[in-house]
């Protein structure tokens, strides 16, 4: 992905202008006014972006009030993976207001996401449905209870996420 800015304006002293400051790579790149279009940074996944604009007086531009044209590229559409990519906390230490979370990205978005808290055996502890989910991120939650409301036993679980196309297992502890 390519962040452009373009200065709607142009300055013969090429003063600088503005910042461009990536929070993730911590890394800041100058935009000039001489420059008709400039490639400022490159945004990786979800990585937030940040314009500055400075009052810096040019003879050229002091009395101009600046502004800029700014555009992202995004290239070309990422096929996704189907995966549970996060569980947290992990052990879970349950307490009655506490749940543990499943981060999951999906490849299609799916009608239903059903989700099976299972024993380390294969014994079902809990299912219920989370809903539907979009394609992309998507996030469900487990309160460490059963299918009767009951708190359950400290151990080794597993997590089965299910949709009509796609199925993954993760492996979390529940610690008492």
């Amino acid at each position: 992905n390519r962040l452009v800015i373009t200065p709607a304006f142009s300055d013969p002293y090429q003063a600088l202008c503005a910042y461009a400051y990536d929070i993730r790579q911590q890394h800041t790149q100058e935009v000039t006014a001489g420059h008709v279009q400039q490639s400022v940074a490159t945004v990786a996944g979800m990585s937030d972006l940040w314009i500055l604009p400075l009052s810096l007086q040019s003879p050229y531009t002091s009395s101009q009030l600046l502004t800029f044209q700014i555009s992202l590229n995004l290239g070309e559409p990422r096929t996704l993976s189907s995966k549970i990519d996060l569980v947290y906390p992990n052990p879970f230490f349950w307490e009655p207001a506490k749940e543990i979370v499943f981060e999951y990205q999906i490849s299609t978005a799916a009608e239903e996401v059903r989700m099976f808290i299972l024993t380390e055996q294969g014994t079902p502890v809990r299912s219920r449905s989370v809903g539907p989910c979009v394609r992309g991120w998507n996030t469900c939650r487990w309160d460490g209870r059963d299918d009767q409301g009951q708190p359950a036993a400290a151990g080794i679980y597993l997590c089965l996420l299910k949709t009509s196309a796609w199925q993954e297992y993760c492996k979390f502890a529940l610690i008492r």
